[in-house]
């Protein structure tokens, strides 16, 4: 599993075509989309300004399993079915963003937030 922004994503949107490309079926790209950039200061994204759909991107460039969501309870009651379409498969969730709580400092080294990460979704290191 992939998890990347929105802002993210517009900077490698090739990506998407590499992916399709590839054939992994054991591969899912979750795409947070809260329309800002958020490490920066919280600016409107060209994407958001412009109405650009990424799951129409993703779906023209060649992804067949592309599920989006904008309401909490359709993701609870609809991601374990999106898990299980034929990989490899682009989940948007649409999100507001919290407007009043970026964080522009450096989050720290990677290692011990890898190890957080892991802890959090249960994972053995």
């Amino acid at each position: 599993i992939v998890l990347t922004g929105d802002g993210s994503l517009l900077m490698n949107l090739g990506s998407l075509v590499t992916v399709a490309a590839s054939g992994a079926t054991n591969l899912t790209i979750v795409l947070i989309n809260n329309a800002v950039y958020e490490v920066t200061g919280g600016q409107t994204t060209a994407a958001a300004q412009a109405g650009i759909d990424f799951s129409k991107l993703a779906i023209d460039s060649g992804l067949r399993s592309v599920r989006a969501f904008d309401a909490l309870a359709s993701w609870q009651t609809e991601v374990a079915a999106a898990l299980d379409l034929p990989g490899p498969r682009f989940i948007e969730l649409r999100t507001t963003p919290a407007l009043d709580n970026f964080r522009l400092e450096s989050p720290g080294p990677v290692a011990p937030r890898l190890v957080a990460f892991r802890e959090a979704i249960k994972l053995a290191p």
